[in-house]
């Protein structure tokens, strides 16, 4: 007589709990990952298109070099957007960029589950300001 009974349904029942939140756990830091991705690619982008603005003078300029930042590091440009201002401080002048992009890791990974939709969207900001100074011979 066997008194400890079926065994087998019960480690096939635990595996199936387990299983479930070690699913949940690597989904998590999966998507936790490509977020942190994301938010150092746009500071990556501010920081290329502040610089190549300031070294050359020229907005225009500087927005092409964050452009190709952009497309560098897979942002999808139809969630980025970058912004210039400039600003003077007495004989020094600034040129701050930019740049802030709709952040979706899990809709990335996953398009057809989600049917296309945006889930869990964050919106990251990227900043970085260059300056020089103007000096009269």
């Amino acid at each position: 007589m066997n008194i400890t009974g079926d065994e087998q349904g019960q480690a096939m029942l635990e595996f199936a709990g387990s299983i479930v939140i070690f699913l949940v756990l690597y989904l998590f830091f999966i998507t936790i990952g490509l977020r942190i991705a994301d938010y150092s690619a746009v500071q990556k982008v501010a920081r290329d298109g502040g610089r190549q603005a300031v070294m050359t003078g020229d907005i225009n300029k500087g927005l092409e070099k964050a452009r190709q930042t952009a497309w560098m590091w897979k942002l999808d440009p139809g969630k980025t957007d970058i912004y210039f201002y400039s600003s003077n401080y007495g004989q020094r002048s600034f040129i701050t960029c930019e740049t802030k992009y709709r952040s979706s890791p899990f809709s990335r990974m996953f398009p057809t589950l989600v049917g296309g939709q945006p889930v869990d969207e964050k919106i990251l900001t990227g900043k970085a300001t260059f300056g020089w100074y103007d000096y009269e011979h």
